[in-house]
């Protein structure tokens, strides 16, 4: 079990926040006690940070987040090297070498995050890596 006190201090450290948003610190706590959790917010409600903590505070194993929006995916993962946490994207924008290469690396554990674009693709890559957490991140799909 991890503490509150390391999850404020995560808080802190990788996020630059003192406090969570509603709600987001009980989705956090649900995952890490290994729940599954359906999270629907607005865009800028505080979604990413919702998957990314479990995945930064358990760092034995890999989290994958599906979404259809590459910038995103690759805005994401950029962010989250910057803070020094090995994150990559998987997508058709890469060549089929590249995406046969960050699958390797991700089987060989490299990466604490992995955004894939392919469910598919995604649930094979689950099944080969140390899979801890996953995420969709769909707003675009369940949008009026």
């Amino acid at each position: 079990m991890i503490s509150p006190e390391k999850i404020k201090e995560a808080l802190k450290r990788y996020w630059g926040y003192d406090a969570f948003r509603p709600k987001q610190e009980e989705i956090v706590r649900n995952i890490l006690d290994g729940r599954d959790v359906c999270v629907v917010m607005p865009t800028g409600g505080g979604k990413s940070l919702c998957y990314q903590m479990p995945a930064v505070l358990q760092s034995a194993k890999t989290a994958i987040v599906v979404s259809p929006l590459i910038a995103l995916m690759q805005d994401q993962a950029a962010q989250l090297a910057q803070m020094g946490i090995p994150a990559v994207v998987l997508n058709s924008s890469q060549s089929w070498n590249q995406q046969r290469e960050t699958e390797r690396r991700a089987e060989a554990g490299e990466f604490r995050f992995g955004w894939e674009k392919s469910r598919c693709r995604s649930l094979r890559l689950m099944k080969r890596t140390a899979f801890r957490n996953g995420a969709t991140n769909s707003g675009p799909i369940i949008a009026k």
